[in-house]
C-alpha cells in the first residue's frame, strides 16, 4: 500500500481470494471503500509515487520563430563572406 500525497488516498495491490489474479485498487481512508482500478501483472509487489518535477524550459512560437530567423541570417553572413574571398 501506499499513500498518494497529493489526494490523500491510499493506493495498493490486492489479490481476490477466489482468483489468483492481482488488482489495483484504491482505499478511501475516510470510509473504508474500495475501488478496483484494474488487473496488474501478477507479480507486482511494489508501488511508488513521485515527486512533479519542475517543467523543462521551453521557447514558445515566437522564440522559435526568431531563432529560426537568426540561424537563417547567420548563414547568409556566411554564405555571403565565402563568396567574397571565392571571387578574390
Amino acid at each position: 500500500m501506499k499513500l498518494d500525497p497529493e489526494t490523500g488516498i491510499i493506493i495498493g495491490v490486492y489479490t481476490n481470494s477466489n482468483e489468483s489474479s492481482t488488482f489495483l485498487a484504491t482505499l478511501n481512508p475516510t470510509n473504508g471503500a474500495v475501488t478496483q482500478i484494474g488487473p496488474t501483472e501478477p507479480t507486482l509487489d511494489a508501488i511508488a509515487f513521485f515527486e512533479a518535477s519542475a517543467p523543462i524550459p521551453t521557447l514558445t512560437e515566437y522564440g522559435m520563430m526568431a531563432t529560426a530567423i537568426l540561424l537563417l541570417l547567420g548563414a547568409l553572413v556566411l554564405l555571403k563572406r565565402r563568396q567574397v574571398k571565392f571571387n578574390a
